[in-house]
């Protein structure tokens, strides 16, 4: 699970992604990557981390396991990494 921290007076953290057992499959949630009206490849949408992830979770939930590689330009905690928007 990841944290979001409320830097107002609350200081708490709040999940964004969370996975749960449905039956006999995962359901995965995110609140990362929000599009508000007007936005074309907003930050969230460009960065290489976000994608990587919305990949690799989808792999994960078809089939329990992950092949798709961790790129060169994932982001660090020292370097952010977004990718140019495209319209292909």
């Amino acid at each position: 699970m990841s944290y979001a921290n409320d830097s107002t007076s609350t200081q708490q953290n709040w999940p964004v992604e969370w996975v749960v057992e449905y039956g006999k499959g995962r359901v995965y949630n995110s609140s990362l990557g929000h599009l508000w009206e007007g936005e074309i490849f907003p930050p969230a949408y460009r960065c290489a981390g976000y994608q990587t992830t919305v990949v690799r979770v989808t792999e994960w939930l078809a089939t329990g396991k992950v092949d798709f590689p961790i790129p060169p330009d994932f982001p660090t905690a020292d370097s952010p990494s977004l990718r140019n928007p495209t319209m292909e």
